[in-house]
């Protein structure tokens, strides 16, 4: 079959401008099933073409369609466009997840993976391509779709995959390394683990990644998957590698593990990273500043949320105050290391 892996539209406000992500989570997807031809549209990077995108819809069996809460709509319009062509839709991401109910019941989306997409969406692409006699619709989990009398089913949860080194590496050889710019310089996106254990009101990621069977919500790939994604990567294409995921310092003994592997690799000689983390992690073990810096790491996004001691306990962040975080910005900057902040205005 052939696979048409799609990235909405871009949104026209916000952090669009400044930050172009990879889409990692088609990219892997895609690494699923290499037996079946793929092509990637990411209209984060590139100007929406109806004309153009009905023609590749034409030449494909099936869409698979990520969306977050502010490309939902766009990911609605292609998903129209698809069923007008003929071409049977999935929907996934975080929206989707966290709203399933509103997202299967448009008419135009025929199936919805919830959380964690890997095995649910291999699972339902050997059903799509004929291997029924192998598995049902009911038998896989985590999808939602809608029966022959138009009644919608929401398959049971899945388990989330323990080991994160048994998935795939990612597709890069579907995407255009030259569109991907994070504040003007060209970076690689690379998620070495998934999830998180705190729980801030504002944040939806504990519930993205939350197993319903057990406790488990943090889950991290092993420090050699790690070196081996990095050494994947064109290091002359870019000028940053970007740990994407929520929290790359949520253990520190498991950071500090990935640091030495760097240091010792010497890649920190060719190229730099950057990073999500915590002001209190940071407050406490501010050796690992010193750590990141020898690694390469020259720009941190931090979770600064407010510089109100109530709205920090309001957002469940009570660990976290304004004096701790004029620190951390501080011995950031003592090391050159660039900060992007995140705040957030109007909470409660």
């Amino acid at each position: 079959m052939k696979i048409l892996y799609i990235n909405p539209t871009r949104i026209r406000a916000g952090l669009d401008f400044i930050i172009k992500g990879q889409p990692l989570n088609l990219m892997t997807l895609a690494a699923m099933v290499t037996e079946h031809e793929a092509n990637l549209i990411d209209y984060k990077v590139q100007d929406f073409d109806e004309e153009k995108l009905r023609t590749e819809l034409n030449r494909c069996d099936i869409v698979a369609i990520t969306s977050m809460t502010p490309q939902i709509y766009s990911a609605f319009e292609i998903a129209d466009i698809a069923k007008e062509e003929g071409c049977p839709t999935i929907l996934g991401g975080y929206h989707p997840t966290l709203d399933s109910d509103y997202v299967i019941n448009h008419p135009s989306v025929d199936y919805v993976i919830r959380g964690e997409g890997e095995h649910t969406f291999r699972e339902l692409i050997d059903f799509i391509d004929g291997n029924k006699h192998k598995i049902t619709l009911k038998d896989i989990d985590s999808l939602s779709y809608k029966d022959e009398k138009g009644r919608v089913i929401h398959n049971k949860d899945r388990k989330l995959e323990k080991d994160l080194d048994n998935f795939p590496l990612p597709r890069r050889d579907l995407i255009d390394d030259s569109k991907y710019l994070y504040l003007g310089v060209r970076v690689a996106s690379l998620e070495s683990s998934r999830g998180c254990p705190h729980s801030c009101k504002f944040c939806c990621i504990h519930k993205m990644w939350s197993d319903p069977y057990s406790h488990l919500s943090y889950r991290s790939k092993s420090v050699k998957r790690i070196m081996r994604e990095i050494y994947e990567i064109d290091w002359k294409n870019y000028d940053f590698i970007f740990f994407c995921e929520d929290n790359f310092t949520i253990n520190i003994k498991r950071t500090k593990k990935i640091l030495d592997a760097i240091i010792r690799s010497g890649v920190n000689n060719k190229i730099y990273f950057s990073c999500q983390s915590r002001v209190d992690t940071l407050y406490r073990n501010p050796w690992l500043i010193d750590l990141m810096y020898k690694a390469g790491m020259r720009q941190v996004f931090l979770g600064i949320e407010s510089v109100h001691q109530q709205s920090l306990n309001a957002m469940n962040k009570r660990g976290t105050t304004p004096t701790m975080t004029r620190k951390v910005v501080e011995n950031l900057q003592n090391y050159g290391i660039s900060i992007f902040g995140g705040v957030i205005i109007g909470f409660p």
